[in-house]
């Protein structure tokens, strides 16, 4: 068997302490940056804040999307594909003039005055979930 000088032993062992000291720096770092932004956008959050609509809105329908933050900002965006997500198989549509669904969701910030929607787009509420969320049907 063959010796090896102390010297030998101490840098082996600096260079197993220096590895496993660099993994778990990298693990503390990794897991901080994870929890930090693990889900920036809140999709997460949306399955909770939209699982009444699930059950009411059967899973071949197509559903209109109103809110008061506009499609054409990137936020607006990031909100509606968020539901989108969510209500999957459903299909989310911007509810517009020209197209106009049985079903359409209304996803707030701010409270909406429903009255006015119900009456300018012809919608009746179905259900106010709470956390900004509104079902309503078009009238026939």
């Amino acid at each position: 068997m063959t010796r090896y000088p102390a010297r030998v032993w101490a840098g082996l062992s600096a260079a197993v302490l220096f590895g496993l000291a660099g993994a778990v720096l990298f693990y503390v770092a990794a897991d901080s940056l994870g929890r930090d932004a693990a889900d920036y956008y809140k999709i997460g959050e949306q399955h909770a804040r939209l699982a009444g609509v699930l059950e009411a809105i059967p899973p071949d329908a197509t559903v209109g999307y109103i809110s008061d933050v506009p499609f054409s900002k990137p936020e607006g965006q990031v909100y509606f594909f968020g539901v989108q997500y969510v209500l999957a198989p459903r299909l989310l549509v911007e509810e517009t003039e020209s197209r106009r669904q049985r079903w359409v969701l209304g996803s707030f910030l701010k409270r909406p005055d429903v009255a006015r929607i119900e009456r300018e787009r012809g919608l009746r509420l179905v259900k106010s979930y709470g956390l900004g969320v509104y079902l309503f049907q078009r009238e026939p």
